[in-house]
């Protein structure tokens, strides 16, 4: 982690404190996701996030990837934690599960990036 939030120790810090915050928007770009929440943070990512729900995993391209991440605007986070085995995984309450895996990061646009209004990004490699 680098530059990271006043206040914040780690990154599986940064990353429970989405728990409780109501995603508010999904923006999909040529090979950037970023999802917004409430309240003042984003989640961007080059890396797409797999998608569970009801027992399936979902990956882009899959019909219905789109359709889950979409229907995912208003819940609320119930757990976000950075998994042992280097994945960033955010729980709704309606039990959709995103996981975002972090590959060795080389390069910076390969990174994925939490931001907080007011503070610096939170970059994890």
């Amino acid at each position: 982690m680098t530059d990271g939030a006043a206040g914040i120790k780690n990154e599986e810090e940064a990353f429970a404190r989405l728990a409780g915050r109501t995603l508010t928007s999904v923006t999909f770009s040529l090979d950037v996701l970023e999802l917004r929440f409430h309240p003042w943070t984003s989640l961007s990512t080059r890396v797409w996030p797999e998608v569970s729900v009801d027992g399936k995993v979902l990956t882009i391209g899959l019909e219905g990837y789109r359709d889950e991440l979409l229907a995912s605007i208003m819940q609320v986070a119930s757990a976000a934690t950075l998994e042992p085995d280097n994945a960033i995984c955010v729980v709704f309450e309606s039990g959709v599960k995103l996981r975002i895996p972090l590959p060795p990061c080389e390069a910076v646009e390969d990174r994925v990036t939490l931001t907080e209004w007011k503070c610096s990004p939170v970059i994890f490699n």
